[in-house]
């Protein structure tokens, strides 16, 4: 039972209520089987003690009974001689002893244990243990007595003042020992033990009709007082009580007429006034029994509580001292003997013989009649003290509330509607609270819904918007930063209610987060337009994070801070980037807007490494560092009138240069190249940067021509940008050395595009400059009509590419102006062609001929000298022709004399080993002779028809060894002949060869020429 607070009650009604919280039930003894004997009304009671399931009575002449539930008989034996008087029962709980005490005067009291379970000779209970307790002469009855938890030690109290306290296992019958320890003139009224955890000694609360206090049961005190509780007052016989307290442990209940005390083992606790006569009281549960005693008449000076006795009957109080209220008040006609707890009831002997229950309604019941009667605070308080859960308490807190609510007490409600969140509907609480006036109470209870995690999206929304009407900028400040730490409510929703009461900075703040940080981008540039912040907040993200931002917002970033944004894009595309910690802290909204209205001016730097030599100057405005460290004598200077002059600086050859090796694959260069749209000066300084470390990674080798023919461009475009004519040539200069220095990189047809449409010739001539482009730049020459430029590049690639001279022929010979111009040069060209055979002589007259310019006159040498190299050639065919004819009359006549006239032989000598000849011999028809050990035999080889080849169509070799000399000669022709024949069956390879030539009579011929034909085809 909890303690009630320390407080004096006015001596009226108003202190305390009453609550029919008990139903109480007479039951009249019944007669037992044996006539005349009745089961309890017995006039000889001297005591009862409940057990785990019956309760004992014990009568006179040292008899116990043992009922049941239902009030029957048991059982019944002896536990006493005749002439002794059992004055205490104790059943022992978790056991199956029964203890018994019973007095005779002049005897020592002896203490029985009882063990139920074991029988007897006679069928009665076991005597387990037998402990007999002396106080001198033993005149002086027992008036109270206690034993502690573990049935170790007893405490036996007397009418003379005296205490003894017996030590031992009486539960194992190992004896025990006796020992006076306290002894006084004053009535020993009551007895308790105080024991704790805490505390390995146990002391033992003594009430006398005098005092209370305390004494300890070790064995070593002097007989006197421990502590001394209450000096001059004590307390009746049957008015002391002992209750458990979580804080305190044991604490003894004392009942005087004016009130109830507490008292610890160490001091007086707390009290509160209950002015009634009490005979008895007692602790069941939370509550505290008490018996009034009979009066004869009251007294004007009685509180309306000790009215409720009549003189002529026993009033039964049962209260709770914690929630202060009686939860019965009922009387009795006659006295109360004894009361025990048992059945959970609370069960009354009167002294008619009748048998009461008091039956504790539940709990249902109990709170029904409290809230009928709208005492909601009450029946909450009596939930919470039984611990009836959450479930039950929240209920009644919602309808305690609902019930305030109505009588116009809104802002009590909500501290109740605050209490019972969880177990009400809280949407019916918000419709409450939803107007203007009630805003500050809607708002406490939106925030305990996010206290306890109970928010959804809506309430958020209304909570922030609740916010935002009080203007309570700190308290919608703390809330996102507490929110956002316990992720206590929807993210989304908050920041969408930030954006919309125009909180940006709070609503960047929930957006970084949560780690969206293109909602945090979007929210600084749209919104805030703080790009100076959001350039901080990119540079902490990722990779991936921070390339996807650039792409859609480095256009708008550029416009603000162009070198800070450019330098980001270097470090991002070239493998350099790494991100930097920043604390996301929420900024005042005007702060943000003022540092914003004031950008630093930067100047436009013209290559990469004068935008290096800025960045480390220290005039930027620090958002992008880690390029290079070096000193600023060597950065950027202002002249008088305020331009900025950049020295150029190889970042490579600065002292103190610490660039950072690639960490990841750079994305593609081209995925950044819109943003630089009203950027070239720094979209210039990209590239460079861009190029220059392309080789630190292995780079795909599309993205180095994009860079370079970009980069081209970009130096074209601003060349003609310029009206300063020598800043223009600085520009086409720069141009000029990437195309020469990079020639075989930059994509040609994209420089001669791309310098066409800026009219820069040079690059035009560096496009052409390459195979294949020749012919392109002539007739670029042709198109400007620029006569010299065509006439050089005839003289510079004519032997490359022969086409250009008919070219040139038809160009010059396109005007009179342009014939009279090149003058010579016509000549030259029209010598080449006939050289070189280029065009045929009709061809060249065609071309002559397309217009008048040309006249026969201009062309007349050309004709002549045609005519007569044409004559010549002739002449010298015919020659050939008659020599080759001669040649092979001469071959058919040897080759005849070979095979039909026969060979003198005269040689002497071996061919082979040049020594003098003697037989065997082998001699040839090419007139060499052999030993015939010199040389060995070869097989002839048979051809298909069964003939012996000999390598000459129409000649029969004759079997036997072949000449060593001649034999290559001979393996020669023959692997010619077979190629030939070869050739001859490939008639795919003839018919594929001349649909793809153009001159197909060529092919005839070439054809023809190897013996390809004559096979096949004759």
């Amino acid at each position: 039972m909890g303690l009630p607070t320390l407080t004096v009650f006015i001596s009226d009604n108003s202190g305390w209520r009453q609550f029919n919280f008990f139903d109480l039930t007479p039951v009249k003894d019944p007669y037992s089987h044996h006539e005349g004997e009745q089961l309890y009304s017995d006039p000889t009671l001297t005591a009862i003690c409940a057990g785990s399931e019956s309760v004992f009575f014990a009568i006179g002449d040292g008899i116990v009974k043992e009922f049941g539930k239902d009030i029957e008989l048991k059982r019944k034996f002896v536990v006493a001689e005749p002439g002794w008087t059992v004055t205490k029962l104790k059943y022992l709980q978790g056991t199956t002893l029964l203890l018994t005490i019973a007095e005779q005067q002049g005897q020592p009291l002896t203490l029985n244990l009882w063990d139920l379970e074991k029988k007897s000779k006679d069928n009665s209970p076991h005597c387990h243990t037998t402990v007999h307790v002396t106080n001198g002469s033993n005149t002086f009855p027992l008036s109270s007595f206690a034993i502690s938890n573990d049935y170790s030690i007893l405490g036996f109290g007397y009418a003379d003042g005296t205490v003894i306290v017996v030590r031992g296992d009486i539960l194992r019958d190992r004896g025990s020992r006796q020992r006076v320890v306290y002894n006084s003139p004053s009535p020993i009224t009551g007895l308790e033990f105080h024991e704790t955890a805490e505390d390995r000694g146990v002391s033992m609360f003594v009430t006398s009709v005098s005092q209370v206090f305390t004494v300890p049961t070790n064995g070593r005190n002097p007989g006197k007082a421990e502590i001394i509780l209450e000096k001059n007052r004590g307390a009746a016989v049957g008015c002391v009580s002992k209750t458990q307290d979580p804080n305190s442990g044991d604490l003894l209940v004392v009942a005087r007429e004016d009130g109830v005390t507490y008292y610890s083992n160490k001091l007086r606790q707390s009290s509160f006034v209950f002015d009634v006569p009490k005979k008895l009281i007692s602790v069941y549960k939370h509550y505290l029994v008490i018996v009034t005693a009979a009066s004869a008449s009251t007294s004007d000076s009685q509180t309306a509580i000790s009215s409720l006795v009549d003189s002529s009957t026993t009033r039964i109080l049962v209260i709770d001292t914690l929630n202060k209220y009686i939860a019965f008040n009922g009387q009795i006609s006659n006295g109360v003997k004894d009361v025990f707890y048992l059945w959970d009831r609370i069960n009354m002997i009167g002294s008619d013989g009748v048998l009461y229950f008091l039956t504790e309604k539940d709990l249902n019941t109990r709170l029904d009649i409290l809230k009928q009667r709208n005492l909601f605070p009450v029946a909450i308080q009596l939930a919470q003290s039984l611990d009836c859960g959450k479930s039950v308490i929240g209920e009644l807190q919602n309808q305690y509330a609902e019930f305030l609510y109505e009588e116009g007490d809104v802002n009590e409600a909500l501290n109740n509607y605050i209490e019972g969140i969880g177990h009400g509907q809280t949407s019916q609480v918000i419709l409450k609270y939803r107007d203007s006036q009630h805003i500050e109470n809607l708002t406490r209870y939106l925030e305990e819904l996010h206290k306890q995690a109970l928010a959804t999206k809506e309430h958020t929304t209304l909570l922030m918007n609740s916010y935002a009407k009080l203007k309570n900028d700190e308290k919608l400040k703390q809330f996102i930063v507490d929110g956002s730490d316990n992720k206590k409510f929807d993210f989304e929703t908050a920041i969408k209610i930030c954006r919309q009461a125009g909180y940006y900075s709070l609503a960047t703040y929930l957006a970084e987060t949560t780690g969206d940080c293109d909602l945090a981008v979007q929210i600084k540039l749209r919104d805030l337009e703080d790009y100076k912040g959001c350039l901080e907040y990119v540079q902490s993200l990722d990779v991936k994070d921070t390339l996807r931002i650039l792409i859609q917002y480095s256009r708008g970033l550029l416009d603000r801070y162009p070198m800070e944004t450019t330098g980001l894009l270097i470090k991002l595309f070239t493998g350099k980037y790494v991100p930097k910690p920043l604390e996301s802290t929420i900024k005042n909204d005007e702060e943000v807007r003022f540092d914003t209205e004031n950008p630093i001016a930067a100047p436009v730097v013209q290559s990469y490494r004068a935008f290096l030599n800025y960045m480390s100057s220290g005039l930027g405005t620090g958002l992008v560092n880690g390029f290079v460290t070096t000193s600023t004598t060597d950065a950027e200077h202002l002249d008088g009138n305020g331009e900025t002059t950049l020295h150029e600086v190889d970042p490579n050859e600065q002292s103190g240069t610490n660039t950072p090796q690639p960490t990841y694959q750079p994305p593609r260069p081209r995925l950044i190249f819109s943003a630089f749209l009203e950027h070239p000066s720094e979209f210039v300084v990209f590239l460079e940067a861009c190029l220059e470390s392309y080789d630190e990674f292995e780079g795909n080798e599309k993205d180095k021509v994009d860079l370079l023919s970009t980069l081209f461009e970009m130096y074209l475009n601003l060349a003609n940008r310029c009206e300063d004519e020598r800043e223009r040539k600085q520009w086409q200069q720069k141009a000029k050395e990437l195309g020469v220095n990079l020639e075989d990189k930059v994509d040609q047809n994209s420089m001669l595009l791309t310098s066409y449409m800026a009219s820069y010739h040079d690059g035009e001539l560096m496009a052409r400059n390459q195979e294949g482009f020749q012919i392109d730049l002539f007739r670029a020459c042709v198109a400007k009509r620029d006569i010299k430029g065509a006439i050089d590049i005839v003289h510079k690639y004519g032997d490359q590419e022969e086409e250009l001279y008919p070219l040139a022929l038809s160009f010059f010979t396109s005007s009179e102006s342009v014939l009279e111009e090149v003058g010579d040069e016509f000549n030259f060209v029209l010598d080449r062609i006939r050289k070189d055979r280029l065009m045929a002589p009709l061809q060249v007259v065609q071309a002559l001929s397309v217009n008048s310019v040309a006249t026969v006159g201009h062309v007349r040498g050309y004709l002549l000298e045609l005519i007569t190299s044409e004559r010549n050639e002739i002449e010298k065919n015919n020659k050939l022709t008659e020599s080759y004819q001669n040649e092979i009359r001469s071959k058919q006549e040897e080759m005849e004399k070979l095979q039909n006239d026969p060979q003198v032989v005269q040689y002497t000598l071996c061919t082979s080993c040049n020594k003098p000849l003697d037989l065997p011999a082998v001699h040839f028809a090419c007139k060499h002779s052999y030993h015939k050990r010199c040389i060995e035999v070869v097989e002839p080889v048979s051809s298909e028809n069964g003939s012996t080849g000999s390598g000459f169509s129409g000649i029969t070799a004759i079997e036997g060894p072949k000449c060593p000399r001649c034999l290559q000669g001979v393996e020669d022709i023959q692997a010619v002949r077979r190629a030939q024949e070869d050739l001859a069956e490939r008639n795919d390879l003839f018919i594929s060869t001349l649909k793809e030539s153009d001159n197909k009579f060529k092919v005839i011929t070439d054809f023809f020429g190897r013996g390809a034909l004559t096979s096949a085809y004759m």
